[in-house]
């Protein structure tokens, strides 16, 4: 699974209009677009290369489930306009 960081997303931007607007789409296919609204930051844990949990900041903890171990990491959550 390939997650972009912070400094990948500001590189593909940086030469962008600086007033664009942002908006998400809902999945890979494009069926949806929402404004972005607000973002959060957080820790992530992914549950498969398409779905995760999201913890608000002030958690990274690993713990045992099914006897393999996982690791919450730090991440930034764009939310969409509702």
């Amino acid at each position: 699974m390939v997650i972009m960081n912070v400094k990948e997303l500001i590189e593909r931007l940086k030469e962008q209009d600086e007033e664009l607007k942002v908006i998400l789409s809902s999945d890979a296919g494009g069926n949806n677009y929402s404004p972005l609204s607000d973002l959060a930051f957080g820790n992530y844990e992914p549950d498969s290369t398409y779905n995760g949990e999201f913890t608000p900041e002030g958690y990274n903890e690993t713990y045992v489930e099914d006897e393999e171990e996982y690791l919450q990491t730090n991440a930034v959550v764009l939310y969409p306009t509702i």
